[in-house]
């Protein structure tokens, strides 16, 4: 199959005062593409405004049910409108491109005329000092005091009722008789009137951008980029709370978006954070993150900074305002980078004594390498040592570090005195436990042997080959009933001997206790201090 494109820009005399091209593009040999384009541009001529600048790119392609023709319109390069049809032989195709075109016209007619761009109405009247209740005199006719009193009544609903605030000074002004305040009153009287027909006209221009709103925003034909930035100029002219209405009568999945598109331009701070993180493109994230510092968070300012000092979105003049509103604002991330711009010159020129003010001002915002850095120009050890504490404290670890070596090392403490009765004091706890195993020992001994079968010879196999034989007699004194009765009374003695020296708590003073083992117990001499 043959490829056939036309690109056609038809002028008709209807169209002179208009720009209007239209491309229309195919791969289909059996598309009549010039009669196609003649009835996009004719259908424009109908639809379109004088002074309308667009341009419309259309395509057909087969699928399966037949032919379709998108056609998209844009202004000075923006993508606004979109609109798409299907026919299933080429007679039908040129019948729903018409239907498409009128869909794309009517779009982008409803949203150019939408003007976004109102009167703004100028803040009320300024109190007169002429008319203040202070300046009224009791001499003054009573219908003129009153009608005074009136006035100022209707002076505090302007806002609401201007025409009443007007009319009311203007009876002051036309009151006859003495009037001090005729001037002044009819002054005032042509403010609140002048304030009350610049209200009319923005509130007629609101009610029919809105009215177009709620016509608009439910078109397929707008793309959702363009139904987004209408609210966003919806937002800019009218506010956020007439705007937060219109998110209604977007598509569910569009009204996320929309609601922190509005809340960005509104100055919240949160919407705009979270569009800037939410966005691949780095131009349209950092504009977010601006936005957020305009709107008084200072980390996006620091943010915003650091981006516009890269390569890819790099505006300098940008990012040094912003760092400074973040700095100012308590960031100590965008003073320390801001301390760098200066100490590097990123930019700009060199600046030593800008740069120590802000890591000045970022050391105390808590920037622990800030204050490591400031430290090394310190006018002396103590001033150093301050500053790297309190980087230490705000997370430096090297900080820390310089802190503990340059810290003055303590004066090691006196070696106590101990004098002789306190060593001996302290050798009882040992002693004590000695004569404990002492006794414990010599209590076994004592049962072992009293346990002992009667015989000329006892034989115990102990410790593998070797034999331990205790030969006793019959004799009644001999050693052998003997031995377990000293024993015991040694094992007594050194228990209770024991006990005494752990549990005993002596008063200070020079002691001397000497332990002795006999044959027939422990000795024990000496005083016991």
């Amino acid at each position: 199959m043959k490829t056939a494109v036309l690109a056609a820009l038809i002028a008709f005399p209807s169209l002179a005062a208009q720009n209007v091209s239209v491309t229309v593009r195919s791969h289909l040999d059996d598309v009549d593409l010039k009669a196609l384009a003649e009835q996009v541009n004719d259908i424009a001529a109908r639809t379109l405004r004088d002074n309308a600048e667009v341009s419309v790119d259309g395509e057909v392609v087969r699928v399966a049910h037949g032919l379709l023709v998108t056609l998209e319109l844009r202004e000075n390069g923006k993508l606004g409108a979109t609109a798409s049809a299907q026919g299933s032989t080429p007679e039908e195709m040129l019948d729903a491109a018409a239907s498409a075109a009128v869909d794309l016209f009517r779009a982008w007619k409803e949203t150019s005329a939408l003007s976004m761009n109102p009167t703004p109405v100028p803040e009320p009247p300024a109190p007169s000092a002429a008319l203040q209740p202070g300046v009224v005199r009791l001499d003054l006719d009573a219908d003129l005091l009153v009608a005074f009193d009136e006035a100022r009544s209707a002076e505090a609903r302007g806002t609401e009722r201007p025409e009443e605030a007007a009319a009311a000074w203007r009876v002051v002004a036309e009151s006859i008789g003495p009037n001090p305040f005729r001037e002044a009153a009819a002054a005032r009287a042509k403010d609140w009137q002048s304030w009350a027909e610049n209200k009319r006209v923005f509130e007629e221009q609101r009610s029919k951008d809105s009215a177009r709103m709620r016509k608009v925003l439910p078109l397929a034909a707008v793309t959702d980029d363009t139904k987004v930035e209408l609210l966003v100029r919806y937002t800019r002219a009218y506010g956020i709370d007439k705007a937060a209405v219109l998110v209604a009568f977007l598509p569910v999945s569009l009204r996320g978006p929309a609601d922190l598109a509005i809340g960005c331009e509104a100055k919240q701070a949160a919407s705009c954070i979270e569009l800037a993180r939410a966005s691949s493109d780095p131009a349209r994230a950092v504009d977010y993150f601006g936005r957020a510092c305009n709107a008084g968070d200072a980390a996006s300012c620091a943010e915003a900074g650091d981006r516009w000092l890269a390569r890819e979105t790099r505006d300098v003049a940008k990012a040094i305002s912003a760092l400074e509103a973040g700095c100012a604002g308590g960031s100590a991330r965008a003073c320390t980078r801001l301390a760098r711009v200066y100490e590097e010159g990123d930019g700009t020129d060199v600046n030593p004594a800008r740069a120590t003010e802000m890591r000045d001002r970022s050391c105390t915002a808590g920037d622990g390498a800030s204050c490591r850095k400031l430290a090394c120009d310190a006018a002396d050890t103590r001033a150093a040592n301050e500053l790297w504490t309190k980087g230490c404290n705000d997370g430096d670890s090297l900080s820390c570090t310089l802190a503990s070596v340059s810290a003055p090392r303590p004066q090691p403490a006196p070696a106590p005195v101990v004098t002789r009765a306190e060593v001996k004091s302290s050798r009882r706890p040992g002693a004590g436990t000695a004569l404990l195993g002492v006794a414990i020992v010599a209590g076994t001994g004592a049962v072992f042997l009293a346990l002992a079968d009667d015989g000329d010879h006892v034989n115990h196999r102990l410790w593998g080959s070797h034999d331990l034989t205790i030969a006793a007699r019959d004799s009644g004194s001999s050693p052998r009933r003997i031995l377990p009765i000293a024993l015991g009374a040694t094992a007594a003695a050194a228990a209770v001997a024991g006990v005494a020296l752990l549990v005993w708590q002596p008063d200070p003073g020079p002691g001397k206790v000497t332990v002795g083992v006999t044959p027939t117990g422990v000795m024990l001499s000496g005083p016991l201090p």
